[in-house]
């Protein structure tokens, strides 16, 4: 429908009308898809009591809100248990696992780091001690600081730039096949 607004609709037997579209409004995990949902004014209990799920914004003292709600649902609906979950929990508990690999991921990151780290450093001292002689020869003739920090750095920067030319295809990778998770 180009222009839904107003548009009649049908649901569970129910006819109506479209009063208002919202777009792509997330109820589930990013991973899945978005279905449509419908937002429907409940009018009468007795007659649409197959609603399963009612929200409410709770503004104040929570505790003694629920048991109002409590105490209102025991007295509409006898025999059925009142169940509740606040959004923001059962939000946290979709993507605790995602926040379990992000964990995971960054220790190991870290791990890697450090481990690099301590190679360019062992790396740094093996070449200084090496040219030593050559640094000071150089010195001595009149060589800048810059053209000796370029003799001993240019194998660091080689070793560098190779790593990240390996690196950068299987972040990239990595990365996409992560973002399949999420549709759309």
């Amino acid at each position: 429908m180009k222009n839904p607004v107003g548009s009649e609709f049908s649901l569970y037997g129910k006819d109506g009308i479209i009063v208002g579209v919202i777009k792509d409004t997330y109820f589930k995990s990013l991973h899945e898809k978005i279905n449509p949902q419908v937002f429907h004014l409940y009018n009468d209990e007795v007659t649409e009591s197959y609603f399963s799920t009612l929200f409410f914004r709770i503004n104040g003292n929570i505790p003694q809100t629920l048991d109002f709600i409590n105490k209102i649902w025991s007295e509409n609906n006898p025999g059925v248990p009142f169940e509740y979950h606040f959004l923001d929990q059962d939000y946290e508990n979709l993507y605790k696992k995602d926040r379990q690999i992000a964990g995971v991921l960054s220790l190991f990151t870290i791990l890697a780091v450090f481990i690099a780290c301590l190679g360019l450093f062992g790396q740094a001292v093996i070449a200084s001690e090496n040219k030593i002689k050559e640094i000071g020869i150089r010195k001595v003739n009149g060589a800048r600081i810059s053209e000796i920090l370029t003799l001993l750095n240019k194998d660091f920067v080689r070793w560098v730039v190779i790593a990240f030319v390996i690196a950068t295809p299987i972040a990239y990778y990595a990365m996409y096949k992560w973002l399949e998770n999420f549709p759309g």
